[in-house]
C-alpha cells in the first residue's frame, strides 16, 4: 500500500524501469521486510549466538580492564561530521542499520549483488577499490550527513514532536526480538548494534532519528506536486503511464531437429512467417486480445510498435523474433490512460493472533475513522504511526486484502478482518474511500520521491568529514582514485597541447585536487 508520507523511496542502481516507475508501497515494504525477517530468523538467532558468544569471550578475558576500556572506546571520537564528535558506538548504531536496511529491501536476491550476508563483509568485494565493509561504512556516513543536516532544518524551524511513542515501541520490539532468540536484551542489543551500545545511548539515537522521520513526514506534504506539475510529467513520459489494447498471436519456427542447420532453421521460419501473415486476416477473430496492459509487461520485440505516437486503430504487423525463432502477429486496438482509482484505508496489521478481539472491541463502539484511528495506535504491531494507507495501486497488495479493498460494492466506513490463508498476521481493515487514478498516484510517487532526495541532498551538501584517525577505508579509496583521475587528466591535457602545436605548457587551473581532501566531503 502507498502510505501517506512516501516521497523517500529507494531506487536502485540495476532497477528495471517497471522498478522505477511502480509505486513502492508502505505495505509492500512492510511484508517484504516481514517476509524477510521470518525467513532469516533462524539463521539471525544462529547468529546472534555467535556474535554474543564472541562478545562474553571478549568480555571475560579482558574482565580486568573492560570497565575502562570499554567506557573510552565507546566514547571517544571515531569520526567527526560537520564538526561534531561521532562516537564508536554511534557510527556502529547506524552502520548496522545500514546493513539491515540493504538487507531488508534485496534479502535473498542480497546474493546478486555478489554479497554473502553470513560472511565477514570486510572480505568480500564490493568493487575493484571497496570491500562491502566499506560500502557500508560509506552508507552509514551518508546516513549522518543526511540525518544531521535534517535535524538541523528541523530544529531551525522550530519544529516540536514528542518521541516517547517510538521510543517505547523500540525497547518494547528490543525486548520481545531477544526473548524470541533466548538471549538478554542487553546481549540482543550488542548483537545488533554492536559491542559497544548502551540502551540509554542507543535510544537517543531512536528519538533522534524518530524526531527527523515526523518532520519529514511534514515535509513530504510540501513535496507532492501541483496537478500542472503532474501533467507535464504525465505529457513527457506517456509511454510509462498509458495502456494499450491488441489483439496477439504468436507463430513459432517449427524446429524438430535437436541440432538444427542453418538451412532447417530458415525453412521453418520461413514457414512460421508464411503462418504469421497469412494470420493478418483473421487476427480479430483468431488473436488473442490484450487488455490494458502497459509498455512494461509488453515484449521489448513489439512494445515500441505498439506504443509508437502514430498508432491507430486497425493498424496491423508481423514482427520478426530472431533470438526466439517466432513471428508476432499484432493488431492495435486502442491506447489510453487507465483511470482505474486507487484506495485509500486504515489498516492494522497485527501479528498476535488478536485479529478477532479488536474487531470485536471496534463493533463495541462508536464506527468512526477517529476511533479506528486509536485502535491502529493501540495495536497495529508494524511501527506504523497512524496505519493510514493512501492511494493504494490495484495489484500492489496480498489476494485476499486486494480483493477486498477492490469490491466494486465497497463503501466508506466498511471494516473487515482478513487473515489471509497461512498468513503470520492479520489486517482489521477501515476502508477510506477511493483514491486518484493509479497512474496519479504514480507520478505523484515519482515527483515526490525526487523532490525527498534532492533535499536530503541538499541539506547533506555541506557537511563534511573529519577521519583523522583513518578509520573510513573509503575515503582513502576516494583520495586514491580522484588523485589517479587527475593525474590522468593533466597527461591528457599535456598530450593534447603538445600535439596543437602550442607551446606545450599545462594550463594550472588552481583547482585543489579531490585527492588533497582526504576525510572531506566529497
Amino acid at each position: 500500500m502507498s502510505g501517506k508520507n512516501n516521497g523517500n523511496a529507494k531506487n536502485g542502481n540495476q532497477a528495471s524501469r517497471e522498478d522505477r516507475e511502480r509505486v513502492i508501497t508502505k505495505y509492500d515494504l512492510k511484508v517484504e521486510r516481514r517476509k524477510i525477517a521470518k525467513e532469516q530468523e533462524k539463521k539471525d538467532k544462529r547468529r546472534t549466538t555467535a556474535i554474543v558468544a564472541v562478545i562474553v569471550v571478549a568480555i571475560l578475558a579482558w574482565i580486568a580492564s573492560y570497565p575502562v576500556l570499554h567506557y573510552i572506546h565507546r566514547t571517544e571520537s571515531w569520526v567527526k561530521v560537520n564538526g561534531d564528535d561521532v562516537t564508536r558506538e554511534e557510527f556502529d548504531y547506524y552502520y548496522n542499520n545500514s546493513v539491515n536496511n540493504f538487507l531488508g529491501t534485496y534479502g535473498a536476491y542480497a546474493s546478486y549483488f555478489g554479497l554473502d550476508a553470513n560472511a565477514d563483509f570486510a572480505e568480500q568485494s564490493y568493487s575493484d577499490t571497496l570491500t562491502w565493509k566499506d560500502y557500508f561504512e560509506q552508507m552509514a556516513v551518508d546516513s549522518i550527513k543526511t540525518y544531521k543536516g535534517i535535524q538541523a532544518d528541523a530544529a531551525a524551524a522550530g519544529f516540536v514532536h514528542d518521541t516517547a511513542s517510538e521510543v517505547q515501541e523500540f525497547k518494547s520490539a528490543l525486548k520481545n526480538n531477544a526473548k524470541e532468540m533466548g538471549v538478554s536484551t542487553r546481549e540482543y542489543l550488542k548483537a545488533r548494534y554492536g559491542e559497544y551500545a548502551t540502551l540509554n545511548d542507543i535510544t537517543k539515537y531512536v528519538a533522534n532519528n524518530a524526531y527527523i522521520a515526523a518532520y519529514m513526514e511534514q515535509k513530504n506534504e510540501e513535496f507532492k506536486p501541483s496537478d500542472e506539475q503532474i501533467q507535464e510529467y504525465y505529457s513527457e513520459n506517456k509511454a510509462s503511464y498509458d495502456c494499450v489494447d491488441y489483439y496477439y498471436q504468436a507463430f513459432n519456427a517449427a524446429i524438430t531437429a535437436e541440432d538444427p542447420t542453418e538451412e532447417q532453421i530458415k525453412a521453418a521460419m520461413e514457414q512460421a512467417s508464411a503462418d504469421a501473415n497469412a494470420a493478418l486476416a483473421t487476427i480479430t477473430q483468431t488473436g488473442n486480445l490484450m487488455v490494458n496492459e502497459s509498455q512494461s509487461q509488453i515484449s521489448y520485440h513489439y512494445a515500441d510498435w505498439l506504443f509508437d505516437e502514430s498508432r491507430k486503430a486497425g493498424d496491423q504487423t508481423v514482427i520478426e523474433d530472431t533470438d526466439g525463432n517466432a513471428y508476432y502477429v499484432l493488431s492495435f486496438v486502442k491506447r489510453y490512460l487507465n483511470e482505474e482509482p486507487t484506495a485509500n484505508a486504515y489498516v492494522i496489521i497485527t501479528e498476535d493472533n488478536n485479529g478477532q478481539d479488536i474487531l470485536d472491541e471496534w463493533n463495541a463502539g462508536e464506527a468512526s475513522v477517529e476511533r479506528f484511528q486509536e485502535l491502529v495506535k493501540k495495536y497495529d504491531t508494524t511501527g506504523a504511526t497512524d496505519g493510514y494507507y493512501e492511494n493504494t495501486v490495484p495489484g500492489s497488495m496480498e489476494g485476499e486484502v486486494e480483493e477486498w479493498l477492490s469490491d466494486p460494492a465497497r463503501q466508506n466506513g466498511d471494516v473487515a478482518l482478513i487473515t489471509p490463508e497461512n498468513a503470520e498476521v492479520s489486517y482489521v481493515m477501515y476502508y477510506a474511500g477511493a483514491g486518484e487514478p493509479a497512474w496519479k498516484a504514480s507520478i505523484i510517487n515519482t515527483l515526490s520521491s525526487q523532490k525527498a532526495n534532492e533535499y536530503s541532498e541538499q541539506v547533506a551538501e555541506d557537511i563534511t568529514v573529519e577521519d583523522a584517525k583513518g578509520h573510513l577505508n573509503y575515503l582513502k579509496a576516494e583520495a586514491e582514485n580522484a588523485g589517479q583521475t587527475e593525474e590522468v587528466q593533466e597527461s591528457g591535457e599535456t598530450e593534447a597541447t603538445g600535439e596543437t602545436g602550442t607551446t606545450g605548457e599545462t594550463e594550472t587551473t588552481g583547482e585543489t585536487g579531490a585527492g588533497e581532501q582526504t576525510g572531506q566531503e566529497n
